[in-house]
């Protein structure tokens, strides 16, 4: 009976200390546990961050393959803008060009037309002149008239010289109405184009 008490106890004491072991692994497995889930949990928080960070990181990525496709637009763009202005620059050195031109024609023909009113202003003062000395040979002629008293008649030499006054009143109208005439298209030139060139006086 007693050996069987002895036994019985010594059989308690290996399954108490069974059981302790038990214990001791159980603890070790529930902190091993216990561990790997803060692992788990501090994991989890950084897989969090590194996925706010890469969302972040695409959303920066985005960000900047939109800028660069806007860029690319806006080159595009640009390569619009440089073709129109060179055109636009074309059509304006196109627009000088024919300018220039008619200008230098206009030129031209007011040179000739300028050239042409010193010609006319040479023949009318040469006309002046000439008048002038026929007013002179005239008036000559009227003295010598008066003083051949006893070859001719008074009457005669009045009819004479009134002929005489004829002809050089019809030669001084027509040679005034031609430097009217001459002095209004002078007066025209200057009006059209006195901003160009200088029109002699």
């Amino acid at each position: 009976m007693q050996r069987t008490i002895e036994q019985a106890r010594h059989s308690e004491n290996n399954a108490s200390s069974i059981l302790q072991k038990w214990d001791g692994r159980i603890r070790d497995k529930e902190l091993f546990i216990a561990k790997a889930e803060e692992n788990i949990i501090l994991l989890q928080d950084r897989y969090r961050s590194l996925e706010v960070e890469l969302k972040n990181r695409l959303y920066d990525i985005q960000d900047e393959i939109d800028r660069k496709q806007d860029l690319l637009s806006d080159l595009a763009n640009l390569d619009e803008l440089k073709a129109e202005f060179y055109s636009q620059v074309d059509d304006v050195n196109r627009t000088i060009r024919d300018k220039e031109e008619r200008a230098n024609i206009k030129e031209i023909k007011i040179r000739q037309l300028s050239a042409s009113l010193d010609l006319s202003q040479r023949n009318l003062n040469d006309s002046l002149t000439s008048i002038k000395e026929r007013e002179n040979a005239l008036t000559e002629k009227h003295k010598d008239l008066t003083n051949i008293v006893n070859i001719k008649s008074r009457e005669q030499a009045q009819v004479m010289y009134e002929k005489l006054l004829k002809e050089k009143s019809k030669d001084i109208k027509a040679l005034e109405e031609k430097e009217r005439q001459v002095i209004k298209a002078i007066d025209n030139l200057r009006r059209k184009y006195g901003s160009f060139i200088k029109i002699p006086e």
